[in-house]
């Protein structure tokens, strides 16, 4: 009766170890589809971003607002001048920045492991 008890015992705690790294590694499996979504979608919007001149233009223009901030006439001016006339070009400097990338940004915002 005992032994029956112990290999009953032993048993359970086989299917339950089982069970929990079935469980483990589904979400593992999880987490790094996750984060693989996560780099293909900002992969997808940097692109289509570059690849569309008027969509970035029309993003610098409205993004000359926050111009109005600066101190004084002439650097309020000389802000929408950049802004508004050179955003592709900013944005496109800005993307290729290691921090930016998308592997980097996935793992910053803690969708990628480290």
């Amino acid at each position: 009766m005992k032994l029956s008890c112990v290999v009953l015992a032993i048993v359970f705690i086989a299917l339950t170890v089982a069970e929990e790294h079935q469980e483990n590694k589904k979400q593992k499996d999880d987490d790094a589809i996750t984060c693989v979504v996560c780099q293909m979608t900002l992969h997808t919007i940097i692109n289509k971003m570059e690849s569309s001149p008027d969509t970035l233009n029309a993003m610098g223009q409205q993004m000359t607002g926050a111009c109005n901030e600066m101190p004084d006439e002439d650097g309020r001016t000389t802000c929408r001048d950049l802004i508004g006339d050179h955003f592709p070009e900013v944005f496109h400097n800005l993307v290729q920045a290691p921090i930016m990338q998308p592997e980097t940004m996935c793992k910053n915002i803690g969708i990628c492991p480290p």
